[in-house]
């Protein structure tokens, strides 16, 4: 393990109503789980049409923090390989941005496994677009602080079978990557047998951190029709299969009373839910998992990126995180 130091927890986190209760920590340091946090920020949300004319080959949704400042940026390919609108998960992504983070959110619509490679080129592209452009657009929108992105302190993220193109994108850019996060990654698309996007015998020892986020029942199937609907994050291809492919520095936190897809809102998560595609806890507040996502995510960045020590204990101590939680780490 190149003498890094392996530390595995199997604990169950206390819920929401289990803060009161001995298994927390008192920290003087704000939890990023919590909402209307003292460093919680406004934000501002805006999106930037395509236009290839410029150099910009992708629609846009931008989420940034209002006061001024430099933050890391976290750049999130939707679930279905970037399909899933970024509107389905606004209120994720201003509960990252509120927490200190610009969010860039690519629409990127309908697209094969076999275009994975060239949209993550898009991705670079409109990278670079961005560093041009950003904060003038900012400005365009109205936006009077003056915000910047820290483009050495960039996140590259997605959900469920986005992982495809994340993948092809980390290969290509890792060297400009402060960390990777994955969101319920499944290494093949529903229904799908074979063309995995992390190969059995690959092996990541880049030192680039990683985050795995996901979700207790996002291994089970959302019909049950004896085993002929498959869940949307199975067993052997989904979350631990990703992190045993990585060397290190790497987090693993699941949730275990969500289902796959329970951070969507509105009418995607209605949809989700009556179609059944995926499990879907409706006995849960879904802004719980959004909560929980953007407070991970807040403790891994400032932990891990911004070198904020005091951070660490939301991200490693069972006792510090908001939900039913199961962690593992290799650092």
């Amino acid at each position: 393990m190149g003498g890094r130091q392996l530390i595995l927890i199997g604990l169950l986190v206390l819920g929401w109503a289990g803060l009161s209760m001995g298994q927390t920590l008192e920290l003087e340091t704000p939890s990023p789980y919590l909402e209307n946090i003292s460093d919680s920020l406004g934000i501002h949300h805006q999106v930037i049409p395509q236009n290839k004319t410029s150099g910009l080959p992708l629609s846009l949704d931008v989420w940034t923090p209002r006061n001024p400042g430099e933050y890391p940026v976290y750049l999130f390919l939707t679930g279905l390989n970037g399909v899933a609108p970024p509107f389905g998960y606004v209120q994720t992504f201003a509960k990252i941005a509120e927490r200190g983070i610009i969010v860039i959110a690519p629409f990127v619509g309908f697209v094969g496994p076999q275009s994975s490679g060239r949209v993550s080129l898009e991705f670079i592209q409109s990278i670079y677009w961005l560093k041009r452009h950003l904060s003038l657009e900012l400005k365009k929108a109205g936006l009077q602080s003056d915000i910047r992105a820290h483009w050495d302190q960039l996140i590259a993220s997605g959900h469920s079978s986005s992982v495809k193109t994340m993948m092809d994108f980390y290969k290509s850019y890792k060297n400009h990557l402060a960390a990777l996060v994955l969101i319920d990654p499944v290494n093949s698309y529903p229904f799908q047998k074979d063309g995995g996007t992390v190969q059995q015998d690959e092996f990541f020892d880049d030192g680039i951190p990683l985050l795995i986020l996901a979700s207790g029942f996002g291994r089970k199937s959302g019909r049950n029709l004896g085993g002929l609907w498959p869940p949307c994050a199975p067993d052997g291809i989904s979350g631990t299969y990703f992190y045993d492919h990585f060397a290190g520095p790497k987090y693993y936190m699941e949730a275990l009373q969500y289902g796959h897809a329970d951070m969507l809102e509105g009418v995607y998560l209605d949809m989700l839910r009556a179609s059944r595609f995926c499990y879907s806890s409706v006995e849960m507040d879904p802004q719980g998992f959004r909560t929980w996502i953007a407070g991970a995510l807040a403790s891994f960045v400032r932990t891990v990126v911004l070198k904020r020590e005091e951070y660490r204990p939301y991200l490693e101590n069972p006792g510090t995180i908001l939900q039913q939680t199961r962690v593992m780490m290799h650092r």
